[in-house]
């Protein structure tokens, strides 16, 4: 091994150490002392690796070494995504719990047979917010039913739009924290005001609002915890439900069907992507403490199983979006559909073990 490979490796080694408290987190020092003294120790003196070398199995004192630094490597990568995954999850509860807090029902309203809220997740949707808050309005006055839109950092107009049509009936993230980080409010909201029930509503205009009180009955008279909006569940809807789903999304959704089967969910769920659903207490008070990351409503189900709390499903027929983009776009679906497979998995190994 040349002097020079020698000085070029030491002086690497100086320079990481050197950020120690400053770039780096001096909480991992010891393992970092540890690599540099393993990598110092195979250069200069090669011939102490070797009986390690040879009790693993590995010829070369070289191989070994890299082999040490892949593992290595694959540990901080590891670790790194965890402490990034706590701390999104750490944002998601703050931004949840500051932007609940403005909303209050107090005295204002009354309630009939049950009180229920509709959470509508809303970002950047100003082209549909006109046409639903007045159905909204309606279902609000006819029935007693609340409903708050949760603008999730809009760059649009939306929350003009709300200010301005609805001021009592939203509230604001300041930064964009995805459909999870949305229940988790509605949730928030739900617990701090005693509601019995929340509706998951996407604010696309694609959801049948006039299926909200069908919903919350089917859920309270077969005391059903997670109540699904189902476009594949009869048979007669499932022609005109299938022009608002493209072939991708079919797929996926038998990918994941399959997966929930491994919690005995499979031919009970025949739309687990369905974001039109109605949450009973118990089931907002599972989901509060362990929310999943991004697109919940998959993983949610599996939760559902795990606490053997009851599942079910209500046909509906849902509207063509009006106006509008997707939050899963085209190039996000293979991803989601491979996070979602693993999720699930993940949930079931740690629930078996």
């Amino acid at each position: 091994m040349s002097w020079m490979v020698i000085l070029i490796v030491s002086g690497t080694l100086l320079l990481t150490i050197s950020q120690f408290g400053g770039r780096l987190s001096a909480r991992n020092a010891l393992v970092w002392w540890a690599v540099s003294a393993f990598l110092v120790l195979s250069l200069i003196l090669p011939g102490a690796l070797e009986p390690l070398a040879k009790a693993l199995g590995i010829e070369l004192v070289s191989n070994l070494v890299m082999a040490s630094l892949i593992f290595f490597l694959f540990l901080q990568t590891l670790e790194m995504s965890v402490e990034n995954t706590s701390a999104n999850r750490k944002m998601r509860i703050f931004v949840s719990k500051i932007a609940a807090k403005g909303f209050d029902v107090g005295g204002r309203w009354k309630f009939n047979r049950w009180k229920a809220l509709i959470v509508l997740p809303c970002y950047n949707e100003e082209e549909n917010l006109l046409s639903l808050i007045p159905k909204l309005e309606n279902i609000k006055s006819e029935h007693g039913i609340e409903y708050c839109f949760v603008n999730d950092g809009s760059t649009d107009s939306s929350e003009m739009i709300l200010n301005k049509q609805c001021p009592d009936n939203y509230v604001s993230h300041e930064i964009n924290i995805g459909v999870s980080g949305v229940l988790m409010t509605g949730f928030n909201i739900a617990k701090n005001n005693g509601y019995d029930f929340v509706v998951q509503c996407d604010s696309d205009g694609q959801h049948p609002l006039g299926d909200v009180t069908k919903m919350i009955n089917f859920a309270q008279s077969n005391k059903v915890d997670l109540t699904i909006g189902s476009r594949f569940r009869d048979v007669r809807v499932l022609k005109a439900n299938r022009k608002s789903t493209t072939a991708m999304r079919i797929f996926g959704i038998g990918l994941i069907r399959f997966s929930l089967g491994l919690f005995g969910l499979f031919s009970t769920v025949k739309d687990p992507t369905s974001g039109f659903r109605v949450y009973s207490r118990k089931a907002i008070g599972v989901l509060a403490n362990c929310m999943p990351d991004e697109y919940p409503e998959p993983e949610s189900l599996a939760l559902m199983a795990v606490h053997q709390l009851k599942v079910a499903e209500i046909s509906v027929s849902m509207n063509p979006r009006v106006a509008g983009v997707s939050s899963i776009t085209a190039t996000k679906k293979i991803r989601y559909m491979v996070k979602v497979f693993s999720s699930l998995v993940g949930l079931r190994l740690r629930s078996t073990f």
